[in-house]
């Protein structure tokens, strides 16, 4: 099948996913830092694919910001109550202990939460911006292989 060029369909910039509420999946959690060396936690999170919503597989970003200076309630620098609703959000299990912050963001793979997105404009650019995160109102994604009988099997 052959393929045409059209520029009239082609996108400007990256995707900007409209204002609202968002099904997601925690792709990835990483320690990372700006150019000029301000500390945060990323989160890679990715629409929900299993579910009917705009943008679908599109991927959206959250940053958790390391404190400039440790205080006595976050002694990693990194604020607790917004890893603790991020854990209780994701559905991991109260009271579960992780040797440090490294093991938690390992846990959020993969776990579905919730996002709110507004619209922010920094340096006279749009950015679609994760402004509340939630508990998923949707199951959990199936994790690994499921049983099937062979029965449902088309072959």
């Amino acid at each position: 099948m052959a393929f045409i060029i059209n520029y009239d369909q082609a996108q400007e910039g990256g995707y900007l996913a409209p204002e609202g509420d968002y099904e997601v999946l925690i792709s990835q959690a990483r320690f990372d830092q700006t150019a000029g060396s301000k500390e945060y936690i990323r989160l890679s999170l990715s629409i929900r694919e299993d579910i009917a919503q705009e943008g679908a597989g599109q991927r959206l970003d959250y940053r958790v910001w390391k404190w400039r200076e440790s205080v006595d309630r976050d002694p990693q620098g990194y604020p607790q109550h917004i890893l603790q609703r991020l854990a209780r959000c994701a559905g991991l299990p109260n009271g579960q202990e992780y040797p440090d912050i490294a093991g938690l963001l390992e846990a959020l793979c993969g776990r579905a939460i919730k996002v709110s997105v507004r619209h922010e404009e920094y340096n006279e650019v749009v950015r679609a911006k994760v402004v509340t995160i939630m508990p998923s109102d949707k199951p959990q994604p199936l994790a690994g292989f499921v049983a099937v009988d062979s029965e449902e099997l088309p072959f």
